[in-house]
């Protein structure tokens, strides 16, 4: 039987922002009437975080920031007199309830996983509207630190993210790597592993709600563009002879400085292109399986609004075209959990265990070495003597020192154990 949940709004940004409110509000109040309590409306944002933030939920301006987290996820959608002058429209007239295709984090993970915008000003085209920068960061006004904790933090304060079906806090941005607007990442040097990290970002640090692009399960990789301002791949999953024989991409990108292009330039000499790829053993598909598998298994990470970077092993690098702006490469370590004021997920999975999470964007080879009595400690946040677990293969177990170095949460013990 065919049916909907919720409809995606396209281009969002160009509808004005009442008559969007009034929209949503009537298709709401109309799926209710079908038994639809809980209608789903992410729309397209393609601006930096300040505009889209006006669209989220109840909408809030740059001088409407919310500094208490805690408040924050406490609230509901009842706007009283201590809190109207937070946002723009009353609930019932929130009009979007996330960005479908979250851009600004997309800008973010563009830089943290090696990538340069060419600086010029918003560009403005029939098809979409491509925010860059002044100075070569690929960011847009209002985007917060790459950083994706404080990502993270920064949404919090700046965007409506409570459901104004249920009146609970329900970050309901969809997080991803790729659309059908932009490149795909397996085309250019080392994509696969930039888009598997990507992925990662998306489907486990961030919370909210992972989103995928057709194709990306099976490495696509052959671009379909004419103009090299707006670079895309739209290959088919059914077998086709058309991307195979214009496969090999030459246009290059305007968009980015010392674009890193490699398989793409080769498709048309690449038969497998032209072949039906809807292959369940695709070592891709089983990576993202296993990540929505995790998400399952620890509420944490589906659902869990806690995130604190512990420690963190990283230097600057300055990029080509970058203006002297730096992208942070090397290693972080960050804790994903509920919040426990708010949250509880006894008897849903693993229950409430934390996850730890480590990631790196170096891309090389680094065999680290800790010092668990220096600043240079690798933070966990399990109790010393804890044997941890990988979630990814080869699932190797490691077992936690003592270190010097004591942090908090705002509500349990100290940490106090390193690797």
């Amino acid at each position: 039987m065919l049916d909907i949940d919720g409809y995606r709004v396209d281009k969002a940004l160009q509808v004005t922002l009442d008559s969007l409110g009034e929209w949503s509000e009537y298709i709401r109040d109309c799926a209710k009437q079908v038994g639809k309590e809980n209608f789903y409306i992410p729309g397209e944002i393609v601006a930096g975080n300040s505009f889209g933030s006006l669209y989220i939920g109840r909408g809030q301006q740059t001088n409407q920031t919310k500094s208490n987290m805690t408040e924050t996820f406490m609230m509901t959608n009842k706007t009283d007199k201590s809190d109207e002058d937070l946002f723009l429209r009353p609930a019932e007239r929130s009009a979007l309830d996330g960005a479908a295709f979250h851009y600004t984090l997309y800008r973010g993970l563009s830089r943290f996983l090696g990538l340069v915008s060419i600086p010029r000003h918003f560009q403005f085209t029939q098809a979409n509207i491509v925010p860059f920068s002044l100075d070569g960061t690929y960011t847009a006004e209002g985007d917060p630190p790459v950083n994706f904790v404080e990502t993270w933090n920064d949404l919090v304060e700046t965007n409506d993210m409570v459901n104004t079906n249920t009146g609970k806090f329900d970050p309901r941005h969809l997080f991803g790597v790729t659309n059908q607007d932009v490149f795909r990442w397996p085309g250019i040097k080392n994509g696969t592993q930039k888009q598997n990290l990507g992925l990662y970002v998306a489907s486990l640090l961030m919370p909210g709600i992972p989103i995928l692009s057709w194709g990306e399960e099976q490495e696509f990789y052959v671009l379909d563009n004419q103009a090299d301002n707006y670079v895309f791949g739209r290959a088919p999953m059914t077998s086709a002879q058309a991307w195979q024989l214009h496969g090999c991409y030459k246009l290059g990108s305007s968009k980015y400085v010392d674009f890193p292009l490699d398989r793409s330039l080769t498709g048309c000499e690449d038969d497998s292109v032209s072949l039906d790829h809807r292959d369940p053993s695709h070592p891709v598909r089983g990576l993202i399986k296993m990540m929505f598998e995790m998400r399952q298994n620890y509420p944490a990470l589906n659902d869990g609004w806690f995130l604190q970077q512990l420690s963190n092993h990283t230097f600057d690098i300055y990029l080509p075209g970058s203006n002297g702006t730096s992208t942070e490469t090397g290693m972080w370590s960050v804790i994903r959990s509920r919040f426990v004021d708010a949250q509880n997920f006894d008897g849903q999975g693993q229950g409430n265990q934390s996850v730890w999470l480590l990631y790196s964007n170096d891309n090389k080879t680094v065999e680290h070495q800790f010092n668990c009595s220096s600043k240079d400690a690798l933070i966990s946040p399990f109790p010393m003597g804890t044997t941890v677990k990988n979630l990814f293969p080869p699932f190797e177990e490691l077992t936690l020192a003592n270190s010097s170095i004591t942090l908090r949460y705002d509500y349990c013990s100290a940490i106090d154990s390193c690797y």
